[in-house]
């Protein structure tokens, strides 16, 4: 009952009306159905002991003083309120159940190969939604509040990302949502301008073309170090932090080296490697900050569409 009532007063849905349940994976509660007036007549009767913890006593939290000042009340109005609670308990399990069964039967129907298409969920009915994003964000261990469910929606519609704390981020870019952690890094697609300012999509033949061209008619490569053209830009293509595997190919040799031996090569030291920015399409490194961009994400002369400027 208490339980039930924090939940109501904290503005819960119907899994925070639903209770706390008798069985929750491995954890068994087979006396949550006793009152505590039948707990203590049976103490009594068998001759055991049992100690009452002194901060029950005080109303300083949350829970006692729903116990202490607010329960009782509503008691007087209705002596059978444990049992009616219970009742409706019951009945939000069921209804929380069913929507959860229905949600991933949707989840199944709504994945693609590197999320869920948010078109598709978008799609569902409002209810299910809701519990299809619940289900994807409790599905990568992330932190989940019903506020992030609002914000992950309103993003699946106009695209971005929603910070769900504890380093996770839910990304929404071309069509796809997914789930990623700090390890993983941030969609660059996901990615808006006043996140960080220093991104920029840019046209390359209205733009950038004419900043770097010099007298002779040729390009300036050197102002291109920090252009990454669009279309090679996938789901995967994030932003983040290096990590074991990752390697660049130097755009003018051709060679690929590992990240830790291109910084050792340079020198960088071993205390700033960890926070040095880098744009990579899994474990091919496209863009480092302070070195520029790989082969891979090196722009033609000829090259008409748009561009990243980092």
């Amino acid at each position: 009952t208490e339980t039930v009532f924090m939940n109501l007063v904290r503005g819960a849905g119907i899994s925070g009306l639903s209770g706390v349940p008798a069985k929750r994976g491995d954890i068994i509660r087979p006396l949550l159905s006793c009152s505590r007036a039948e707990i203590e007549a049976y103490c009594r009767e068998n001759g055991l002991s049992y100690v009452t913890d002194s901060t029950n006593l005080s109303d300083e939290y949350t829970r006692n003083k729903l116990r202490l000042n607010i329960l009782p009340l509503l008691r007087k109005m209705n002596p059978s309120l444990d049992e009616a609670v219970a009742r409706t308990s019951s009945v939000m399990r069921d209804a929380d159940s069913y929507l959860d069964y229905i949600s991933n039967n949707e989840l199944n129907k709504c994945k693609s190969e590197h999320g869920y298409s948010c078109k598709k969920l978008l799609k569902l009915d409002k209810a299910v939604l809701s519990y299809a994003v619940k289900n994807i964000i409790e599905e990568a261990e992330a932190p989940l509040d019903s506020r992030h469910i609002e914000l992950v929606v309103s993003a699946m519609r106009d695209g971005g990302s929603v910070d769900l704390g504890c380093g996770y981020r839910a990304v929404c870019a071309q069509g796809i949502l997914r789930i990623t952690d700090r390890g993983e890094g941030i969609a660059l697609d996901s990615v808006l301008p006043d996140k960080i300012s220093d991104l920029k999509r840019l046209s390359f033949s209205e733009y950038i073309q004419k900043e770097t061209k010099d007298k002779s008619g040729k390009v300036n490569r050197k102002f291109l170090k920090n252009c990454i053209p669009c279309d090679i830009i996938t789901v995967d293509t994030m932003i983040r932090t290096r990590r074991p595997g990752d390697a660049f190919t130097d755009p003018r040799r051709g060679v690929t080296k590992t990240l830790k031996k291109l910084f050792n090569e340079l020198k960088i030291p071993r205390e700033k490697r960890d926070n040095i920015p880098l744009i990579a399409n899994g474990s091919t490194v496209l863009w480092i900050q302070g070195i520029g961009a790989s082969k891979q994400a090196m722009i033609p002369d000829d090259y008409d569409g748009d561009v990243y400027l980092v």
